[in-house]
């Protein structure tokens, strides 16, 4: 279900995964545990192929956790155009936006088609493109990171905080 732009109840869910599309899948994991009556919170993070992040989902969803998973996928919908770039980078770029487009309708059918809750994030309203150091800062993260796996992180970082 499309939980975009509605109020969403945290509590609900034990799970939440972050996806960065694109050829270099983001992918991220953030999670409660609790232990002895005590609640942690996990953080995990990868960059994949598209079909791997999905299989990887699917096999966490039906195998492991139904029903307390929320996905957050950036929308690529929301891209603005490149202002000031020669029309040959911004056509290179386009052609790559539109991709990245097509790679987010593959994930809406795989969420629609499985009813798995996930909300459509702008591109605009997430902290994006850190570098591993400021990456490391705000998270605490100290496992190798990429571009795609950090921007997926932030989609999820604190979210039950």
């Amino acid at each position: 279900m499309n939980l975009t732009g509605k109020i969403i109840d945290r509590s609900k869910y034990n799970f939440i995964y972050g996806i960065d599309p694109g050829v270099n899948t983001g992918f991220a994991v953030y999670f409660r545990e609790f232990d002895d009556k005590i609640k942690k919170n996990r953080f995990y993070i990868e960059s994949t192929s598209i079909h791997k992040a999905i299989i990887s989902l699917d096999e966490f969803l039906f195998k492991k956790h139904p029903s307390k998973v929320l996905v957050r996928i950036e929308d690529a919908n929301t891209w603005k155009p490149f202002r000031g770039v020669p029309l040959s980078q911004s056509n290179a770029k386009l052609q790559g936006a539109g991709s990245v487009k097509r790679d987010v309708k593959i994930w809406i059918d795989f969420f629609e088609d499985y009813g798995i809750d996930y909300e459509l994030v702008s591109l605009q309203s997430n902290l994006k493109k850190l570098s591993a150091i400021q990456f490391k800062k705000i998270t605490g993260y100290t496992c190798k990171t990429n571009e795609h796996s950090r921007d997926a992180g932030m989609l999820v970082w604190k979210f039950f905080d």
